[in-house]
Order: structure tokens, then C-alpha cells, then sequence
């Protein structure tokens, strides 16, 4: 009997490191080549790492002076950011696909310790019956015909598994240790890019605008679409331009970094 296979299944797409795993085989003239998939993820959903929503996780934690200080005295007086270090490790000096494969005990990686919950993955025989909120024990008598199977087979599965319950209900019960807020991840880039550079001690007396100054310098993304007639209709200035957006990553950053060292991003 084909022992039953378990997975870790994860709330969003996890991060993939190998590129080959996000593309196919296709035959062109006498040769093959690998093409990218078109929704850019691999067969089990995940993602390049960089487009993880656990990768940007990561990345913001690094950012946090306090979760620092926590990972250099490894102790902290509020229970719970202390219970996330236990959990998190520590991920200074770290990039994040080593940390993501550490093993727990020597046994679990931290990926799927963290964010993933084991999940039976494909329907299989069983000597055991395994009755709980995601999985069904069905007794089928052998002495039935196949069309009659199939007909009482559809019937149970038509009461316990409705149109899409294996997509949405699945992720909705998925409860691992922590799970993100969003998978929207478009805008983590640039926040965490602005955030760093703010960080840099370099950069401690700059003022806001400046540093906004300083990203669009180094980094085209940040430039700014400007209107030159409203502009000068509004009365604003450049200035005024890179005081606005950057107060606004500013407050939406720090509001990550308050919520992160307690398990929240």
C-alpha cells in the first residue's frame, strides 16, 4: 500500500529559488528550451523568493532596531516579541534563503515551522481512517458495481466538498504559527528600499524629503511623475513633491516595524 504523502501548505505563495522550477519544456524547431510560466508561479504556487510575501517579511524584520537588540541580548521583557525571536532566529548576517532552510531541531525548516501546515496532498488508500475538518474516510464495498461507486462516491462528495472549497476553504483553515496580513507585495520594494536608506546612519540627520532626494538619485522607480502646469498652479515646489511621498512611506513603514517584533506583518 502507497504510504500517505504529507506536504506543508502555505496561506500564500512561498518563495522558490530555483528558476527552473518556474518554467516548462517546450520543442522549438530541433531543440528545447525553458520558457517561462505565464502567471509566474511553479506547479504548487509558489514564487521567485523576491516576489514572496515571506521574503519581504524577512526583509522588513531586518530593519527593526528592536528585534535587533533583542537578537544580541536574546532575552526581552515582553514575552511576546521574545517568543518571536525563539521562532524567527535570529536574521542578522543571514540572507534569506539559508534561513528559510535552516532546519528546527534538526528537523523542520523554519519556512514551513513558521508560516507552513502540513497537509495531506492527494487521495490515498488507508488502513487508518483520518476524519477531521480537512480530510474524509470513505468505506467503499468492492462488491458494487463501478457505476454505482461513482454514484454514491459523487453524492458524499457533493454534500462534504463544495465548488470551490478546495481552493478557498483550504487556505481559510490553514492555521499556522503566523500568517501575513496581505500577499500584495508590489509595494514592499520600494518601502523597504526608502526605509533602509532613512536607517543608514549616514543618513541619521537628513530630513525626509532629502532621503527621498537620495532614493530617486540612485533608483529611477522613485522618480516622480510631475505635472509641470499644476505644479505651478498648486504653488508646489519639487520639494514639496519628495516632503509628500515620503512622509507617507515614512508613517507606513515605521507602522510595519511597530507591529513586526510582535509576529505581525
Amino acid at each position: 500500500m502507497r504510504q500517505i504523502q504529507k506536504v506543508h501548505k502555505f496561506t500564500y505563495s512561498p518563495p522558490i529559488f530555483n528558476r527552473r522550477t518556474l518554467q516548462y519544456k517546450k520543442i522549438k524547431e530541433d531543440y528545447e528550451v525553458w520558457v517561462d510560466r505565464k502567471d509566474g508561479r511553479s506547479k504548487g504556487g509558489g514564487v521567485w523568493y523576491k516576489n514572496s510575501v515571506y521574503y519581504w517579511w524577512f526583509k522588513f524584520l531586518q530593519l527593526s532596531e528592536g528585534y535587533r537588540q533583542t537578537c544580541i541580548s536574546k532575552t526581552n521583557k515582553n514575552k511576546q516579541k521574545l517568543a518571536v525571536y525563539k521562532d524567527f532566529g535570529n536574521v542578522f548576517d543571514v540572507d534569506f534563503k539559508t534561513w528559510w532552510n535552516d532546519k528546527i531541531d534538526g528537523k523542520l525548516s523554519r519556512g514551513n515551522y513558521l508560516f507552513g501546515v502540513e497537509r495531506i496532498d492527494s487521495v490515498a488508500q488507508t488502513d487508518t481512517a483520518i476524519n477531521d475538518e480537512n480530510n474524509l474516510t470513505i468505506t467503499i464495498p468492492l462488491s458494487l458495481s463501478k457505476k454505482q461507486i461513482k454514484a454514491q462516491f459523487n453524492s458524499i462528495l457533493k454534500a462534504k466538498h463544495s465548488r470551490g472549497k478546495g481552493i478557498k476553504s483550504a487556505k481559510e483553515k490553514l492555521k499556522a504559527r503566523y500568517t501575513p496580513t496581505t500577499e500584495k507585495v508590489i509595494g514592499f520594494k520600494k518601502l523597504h528600499y526608502f526605509m533602509n536608506m532613512k536607517l543608514k546612519p549616514i543618513n541619521a540627520n537628513r530630513k525626509l524629503n532629502e532621503i527621498w532626494a537620495l532614493c530617486e538619485e540612485k533608483n529611477k522607480a522613485f522618480k516622480i511623475k510631475i505635472d509641470e502646469q499644476n505644479m505651478e498652479r498648486k504653488g508646489y515646489s519639487i520639494k514639496d513633491y519628495w516632503q509628500k511621498y515620503s512622509s507617507k512611506y515614512y508613517k507606513n513603514a515605521n507602522e510595519i516595524l511597530d507591529k513586526i517584533e510582535l509576529g505581525v506583518f
